[in-house]
Formats: structure tokens, sequence, C-alpha cells
């Protein structure tokens, strides 16, 4: 028999139909070895899965492609027409028709959550905090769970998507923060932080972290006379860690993070953060102040914005930046009465201008001469080739260079 074919129903398999599939070297590695990692025992525990509970086939829908995920990683299942199999698959003929034998592909992390049929409750200021009641610790990622499972990514890609979107777990519901909340807890957090650590630069480990985080609780529910702890821990926890670079540390210990006695605000911290040595990400602060006075002013003078990002951090933190990079994606520049004036705009904003002619047409609408580097996150979407920038922008536009810059203008 060829082993590359679908192996057909029979008396003894009923309707089912198999396939083979091969594994690649990097799930082996993945599923074989035991746990050995902190930080791989911190997810387990935190979400109470099992290494087996990992593994999983997932899909969006049942007519979508199936992922297979690890703890760590998201693989995607694809037809392949030549290589050895090493694995019998169990196949659904209703879930999905492959013609030919599959494999296993590894994915880029996702850059979205399936948040179907869950309530998210939007957190915009600090007096929606109390509307909220606290809960019940063993009930804390419900939600969370219920999104996980119906979302192809791996335990490891999920958890940190979770801070990416600004989701925080909240037991039957997730909590979504709207930027002017993010705010508040960002000031809250850069003012505590100040007042512990000396150097903005330096690198601190997971202990440093839970102790700003506690002392940033501490300031932010005295201030706002909030009644509830650890909802505030978690709005903090969940913001600082979207601000924070990290680097995990190899730490073999098979202990648990969550020690014996430990009190509720203290077991919440040693599950939600990761251990490793962090780092602020000073551009992101500075970004998200940027888009937070823009979606507000939509145009301003670029003195004007540099002033109210000074006036919205704290008096001592002073990180270098430049403002070059912290705008690129987020806004283009004119010049007026020999202001340089500052423009929201987002690719989002562009999306009604899906095919690389509308969208060039859009932009020079805009302004006839782009820098080719504040031109480029706008191109992206519509580059699906994903060719090189200026040979994209030839193919639609005149490209110069002038003076060391490379410039984009209407043919």
């Amino acid at each position: 028999m060829d082993l590359y074919s679908v192996l057909d129903p029979s008396p003894t398999s009923s309707e089912t139909s198999f396939h083979l599939i091969q594994l690649p070297q990097q799930l082996l590695e993945s599923i074989k070895p035991p746990i050995d990692n902190a930080n791989c025992e911190r997810l387990l525990q935190k979400y109470n899965f099992s290494r087996e509970q990992c593994l999983q086939f997932k899909a969006k829908d049942g007519f979508s492609t199936p992922y297979l995920t690890t703890i760590d990683t998201t693989f995607k299942i694809r037809q392949q027409n030549h290589s050895n199999c090493v694995m019998l698959l169990e196949h659904d003929t209703n879930y999905l028709n492959f013609d030919n034998y599959l494999i296993l592909e590894k994915q880029p992390t996702p850059t979205s959550l399936n948040l179907n049929g869950v309530d998210i409750v939007q957190v915009s200021l600090v007096s929606d905090i109390d509307n909220l009641e606290e809960v019940n610790e063993a009930n804390l990622y419900k939600s969370t769970v219920q999104v996980l499972n119906q979302t192809p990514i791996s335990l490891l890609e999920f958890d940190k998507l979770m801070v990416e979107n600004n989701i925080v777990p909240n037991g039957d519901s997730l909590i979504k923060l709207k930027p002017p909340m993010v705010s508040i807890l960002l000031t809250s957090l850069l003012t505590s932080l100040l007042n512990i650590v000396d150097d903005i630069n330096m690198e601190f480990p997971t202990s440093l972290l839970s102790q700003i985080l506690t002392e940033s609780n501490t300031l932010l529910r005295e201030r706002y006379h909030l009644r509830g702890e650890l909802l505030p821990l978690r709005l903090l926890t969940y913001t600082f860690l979207y601000f924070l670079n990290y680097n995990e540390l190899n730490n073999t210990t098979t202990e648990t993070p969550a020690e014996a006695g430990a009190s509720t605000q203290e077991s919440f911290l040693s599950l939600a953060l990761p251990m490793a040595n962090f780092t602020l990400q000073h551009n992101k602060i500075i970004q998200f102040l940027s888009l937070t006075i823009l979606r507000r002013q939509q145009l301003l003078p670029l003195d004007d914005l540099l002033i109210q990002i000074r006036l919205n951090l704290p008096a001592n933190y002073l990180p270098t930046f430049e403002i070059n990079d912290i705008l690129t994606g987020i806004s283009y520049t004119t010049k007026k009465d020999g202001q340089v004036l500052v423009n929201f705009l987002t690719p989002d904003h562009l999306a009604n201008f899906n095919t690389p002619q509308s969208r060039f047409e859009k932009l020079f609408s805009l302004k006839n001469l782009w820098p080719i580097a504040e031109i480029s996150p706008y191109l992206q979407p519509v580059n699906t080739k994903a060719l090189k920038i200026e040979k994209f922008c030839l193919k639609y536009s005149r490209v110069r260079k002038q003076k060391g810059q490379t410039y984009v203008s209407p043919r």
C-alpha cells in the first residue's frame, strides 16, 4: 500500500478516515522533554493546565485550517507533496478535506484573539473599577481559558498576546483597558518606579517588579479611594508588562512559583510575572502618549506635541528618544508658516484603500513628497509580495534621492 495515500474507511474504522502527518523536529523537542523551566510551570499553574492539555488541535471553526499547539509554539497543518510521514492522524471528513498527506509548519505568533462568546467590560475611567466586583482567585481565569481554548495559539504566545491587547482576566468576563485608563495606570507605575529605582535604564528582576507593582497599587488605591485590592493590582500588572521588555531566565527549578502561605496579592504576582529580567520600553511609552494626544487633537505643531508629552510624564522621568522614530506609522508631517505640523494617521485609517493604486493615490492626496521611511508603514498592508520598499514604490510612483534621503512622489 502507498503510505502517502489517504486510508479509506473500512469495516473496522467505520466512517473514520486517516491522514499521515509528518512531525517536525521542533515539535518533537517541544513535547518530549519533561517540564524543567519555572516559566512553563508558572503558566500551567496559572491557567490550571496539564502539559497534555497544551498539545491540542484547534481551529477558528469547523471549516478553517486546523492548528496544533504546544506550550510555546503554534503549528499550521498544511498539505505536502513529498516527505516521510511518521504519525497516523484520525481525520473527520466533515471537518476538513485534504487531497494529500499533511505536514506541520511552525507559524509566526498570531496577532488576534478569538473573543466570541466572551463578555468584554470596557474600563476607561478609575470610577469604572469600583463598579466591578472582586473575583474569586480560583475563578480568575475562567473566561481567559475559554478564549485560549477557542484561539489557535500556544499557551506562551497566548499569555503574551493578552498583554499586547490590553486585556485583563476577570472571572466570567474580560476587562479591556482603554487609553485613558492606561494613561492613569502608567502614571502611577512610573511614579512608583522612580521612587524605588535610580536608573530608568537599568535591568530589574521579577522581585523588584513585584515591589514596584505593590507600591503602585497602594498609591492608586489611596489616591482614588478604591475599595478593592486585587483588581487594581491586576490592571497595573498587565499595563506594566505591556510597556516592558523582558528576557526570561534559564531557571530549571521545579518548584511552583506560588509558595504556600503567600498572600492573595503575592500569589497573583507570582503567577502573573515571568521569571525574567525587565527593562522599560521608553519608545513604547512615548509613542503611547503621542497616540493619546494625536487622537484627541488630530493636528498640532511638533513643538506643542513635545511639550504635551513632557507634561504627561513624571518630572524626573527623562528618557532619551528620537521623535521621528516615535511618530513613524502613527502620523505624517507637513509644513506651514515655517512650522512642522504633525498629522494623525495610522494604517487603519487607510483600510478602505486596499489596492496599491488606491493607497498611493490617497497618500499623494495628503502630500506630494514623502520620505520613504515615513510612507513605508502605510504601504506594508498592500505590499502583499513583501517586495523591498523602494522596488515596490517604483512600480507605482517616482523614487528619487536627494541629499542622502530617498523620497517618493507621484509620476
